[in-house]
């Protein structure tokens, strides 16, 4: 699939979600959709429905930045995802 951006500014929005294991340990969060330039920046608070204390050593954030491609289509544009905890020797 191609994809090229067809204006100077994106209509984006970030899906979070905490895995452990592979598994899933919250519902996937979704942001509100912001219209950025390059010069951007994203100011958002994402509350997960877990304490701190109850996340594994093995705790994982992974998010997904989506874009909009078409009417009612969006593509993803960049993700990422990196432990929690560093582990303990």
């Amino acid at each position: 699939m191609h994809y090229q951006q067809n204006s100077d500014k994106s209509e984006l929005f970030v899906v979070a979600q905490i895995f452990a294991n592979n598994k899933p340990l919250t519902p996937p969060i979704r942001t509100g959709e912001r219209s950025m330039d390059q010069n951007g920046r994203w100011e958002e608070w994402l509350n997960f429905p877990i304490k701190i204390a109850d996340l594994p050593q093995t705790a994982q954030l992974c998010m997904t930045v989506w874009d909009l491609y078409g009417p009612q289509k969006y593509v993803a544009v960049g993700g990422t995802s990196f432990r929690l905890f560093t582990k303990q020797t």
